[in-house]
């Protein structure tokens, strides 16, 4: 009796021991921001983002982030057409994947996070043209291009595991050197 009480007892604490959830070190993120878009800083516009990820135990974090923006340049006149202007319309997508450290204040309110990753984007250019009847038509150029994405953020984070903050980022392109700049507020919902 006693050893099948003494096997019952180590029996309940071997299953609580193991029943008891580890805390998970992990925290998964949604970020969405909405600002300032400029491309190669000449053309302005606006850019949504919207970026999904995960903290490590360690404080590095791995997102990934997609951009859409819109931008329209300065009116430009035509030769042959001396009473029209027109403005040129860019459409903006582009994708990063990141990687980033965390900085955190000791009372965990304040962020600053650095993030470096490879992005690809396309850029779809509308303008018009003079066709052979004398008419005006739109034309519409597709530009792929790879590069890197540097950004910084600043975070302030309220206990119930949303954030509120800034993002600057920069893209620099393989082919064409420095070209979007963004400036944001960000939202960040800690799931």
């Amino acid at each position: 009796m006693k050893n099948l009480f003494s096997m019952l007892l180590f029996s309940i604490i071997v299953l609580n021991l193991y029943g008891q959830k580890d805390e998970s070190k992990v925290v998964s993120f949604i970020k969405t921001g909405y600002g300032y878009f400029s491309d190669g800083l000449m053309i302005d516009g606006n850019v949504l983002s919207s970026e999904l990820g995960m903290k490590l135990e360690n404080g590095y974090t791995i997102s990934l982030k997609m951009n859409f923006a819109d931008a329209v340049n300065d009116i430009a006149s035509y030769p042959g057409m001396p009473d029209m202007e027109w403005n040129f319309i860019y459409s903006y997508k582009w994708a990063t994947l990141s990687i980033g450290y965390e900085f955190m204040t000791k009372n965990q309110r304040h962020s600053i996070i650095p993030m470096m990753g490879p992005f690809f984007s396309n850029e779809l250019q509308t303008y018009p043209i003079n066709n052979d009847g004398g008419g005006i038509d739109l034309r519409k150029d597709l530009r792929a291009m790879v590069g890197i994405d540097i950004s910084l953020q600043y975070m302030y984070n309220f206990k119930n595991g949303i954030s509120v903050g800034m993002n600057a980022s920069g893209c620099l392109a393989y082919q064409y050197g420095p070209i979007y700049l963004t400036v944001m507020p960000v939202v960040v919902l800690r799931i």
